[in-house]
């Protein structure tokens, strides 16, 4: 009695096709893994950073800037509090007088020159807008990872005035910085600073809102203005 091999349909279908298929989808998605890390190695953030979260609304951030193997100080409201330094109250018809006081008075550190800006516009009401600008020194570098131990070095000796009680450091960090980024979280750790970081670099000259008598810009960052340097 002859026997017949029974056929699946299955036996007669070619997977051929199919693993073409899921072979060019997984060549596609690594392409664009790859893509994605090397556009994220060179992001230039435009908008004043960190975004990380302060460890306490009661301390003050103070940003480190870790670029290109080198990494710099901005005590971004020191220097609002020494340009707003004034008797005269915040309003719109004296905006214009304080931001020119301010200006006179050619503020700068070791890295950055500081200034103010401002805008007027009406809408049911006058209404200013105030600015500080950031410019970053030309040809001015910051401390290098061997700089870091030396307690002559600008980071340590500016850390030496900071209070870790009141102060809190924020990194920002690109591609090239990560070995410094490492060292100086090390020592400020051991002062007993916190501490927070993001990747990326910081696009200068900066501009940011910093005073605004529009009720509805609830964005606005209010800093405490003080007569105090």
């Amino acid at each position: 009695m002859r026997r017949f091999k029974q056929k699946w349909i299955v036996d007669e279908m070619n997977f051929d096709s199919l693993m073409d298929i899921l072979t060019c989808l997984v060549g596609i998605i690594l392409l664009i893994i790859v893509i994605t890390v090397i556009g994220a190695r060179g992001i230039n953030i435009k908008m004043f950073l960190p975004i990380t979260k302060a460890p306490s609304n009661e301390k003050k951030r103070v940003l480190c800037i870790c670029e290109n193997e080198h990494l710099k100080l901005l005590d971004e409201e020191k220097s609002i509090n020494i340009l707003f330094n004034s008797k005269m109250e915040t309003t719109y018809d004296n905006i214009p007088r304080i931001v020119k006081m301010a200006n006179s008075k050619n503020y700068s550190d070791k890295y950055f020159k500081y200034s103010l800006d401002f805008t007027t516009f009406k809408k049911n009401g006058n209404y200013a807008r105030d600015f500080i600008l950031i410019v970053e020194k030309k040809n001015v570098n910051g401390d290098s990872i061997s700089d870091l131990d030396r307690q002559s070095s600008s980071f340590q000796r500016t850390l030496k005035q900071f209070d870790p009680a009141k102060i809190w450091i924020a990194f920002s960090v690109d591609y090239k910085s990560t070995k410094v980024f490492k060292k100086a979280r090390e020592i400020c750790k051991n002062k007993n600073f916190a501490t927070g970081w993001d990747p990326g670099s910081i696009e200068f000259p900066i501009k940011e809102l910093i005073y605004s008598n529009y009720d509805y810009e609830i964005f606005t960052p209010k800093p405490k203005f003080s007569n105090k340097q």
